[in-house]
């Protein structure tokens, strides 16, 4: 029945509190593209830097406004473009994509904000410093992010109102009633 109601064309009816899950995760998304780009200006060109983790929030978080805010901008404007394979694929490489990107920003973090025990120049102690503290801002957001991401995908594929795909046996039955034993 599943693959039935993803291979089927037009939006499915949605719970009316789905509209502000997608919402938070775009506020989240867009919280994390500024944040990460402040990052990326804080020690690109600067010192010896060797992270593109903030790069790729921003890929993560654009990619993120693509997929969900092209699917409400289909959903309520165009609904007959609404093609819920690709959504649906489209919502699974986002939980990959916030998955791996939260837990590198996690990692790098981490990595970062153990320099601070050693003695080192103060300038670049405190632009490494905030880069770590953004970056792990960054992946704490990362986290809700993605749990939403996850709750907002199972709400919609689990709540949805998909009708099934009749088969020839329920088609005969409704047509000429039970067969006789």
């Amino acid at each position: 029945m599943l693959a039935g109601g993803l291979v089927a064309h037009r939006a499915p009816a949605f719970p009316k509190y789905f509209i502000y899950i997608v919402g938070s995760i775009l506020l989240l998304s867009t919280a994390i593209l500024a944040l990460s780009a402040y990052a990326q200006t804080l020690l690109s060109g600067k010192y010896y830097y060797d992270s593109s983790v903030p790069c790729f929030l921003l890929f993560v978080s654009i990619w993120t406004w693509l997929v969900y805010g092209g699917m409400l901008a289909i959903e309520y404007c165009a609904p007959r473009f609404y093609f819920r394979i690709i959504i649906f694929v489209g919502q699974l490489l986002s939980i990959a994509f916030w998955i791996s990107g939260w837990a590198w920003a996690t990692s790098w973090a981490a990595y970062v904000l153990s320099f601070d025990n050693y003695n080192s120049y103060d300038r670049i102690r405190g632009a490494w410093k905030a880069f770590g503290h953004i970056t792990a801002t960054c992946a704490g957001i990362g986290a809700l992010t993605q749990f939403s991401t996850r709750i907002g995908q199972r709400l919609k594929y689990l709540e949805a109102e998909i009708a099934p795909v009749p088969n020839n046996i329920s088609i005969l039955t409704e047509l000429h009633g039970p067969a006789r034993s």
